[in-house]
């Protein structure tokens, strides 16, 4: 999954309809991919970054 593709979008106020698009995903699954991107951003920064 491209979750940094989905992060750069959300952060540039792309709408969610067409981040889904651009990803190739339902609109539904937006939500938790952008939840588990974000959670996957955390731990690569470690405990000190968060």
């Amino acid at each position: 999954m491209p979750y940094s593709l989905a992060l750069r979008l959300r952060d540039a106020r792309v709408p969610d309809v067409l981040i889904a698009q651009c990803l190739g995903i339902e609109p539904e699954a937006l939500g938790p991919l952008l939840r588990v991107a974000r959670a996957k951003l955390l731990a690569a920064h470690g405990p000190d970054q968060q």
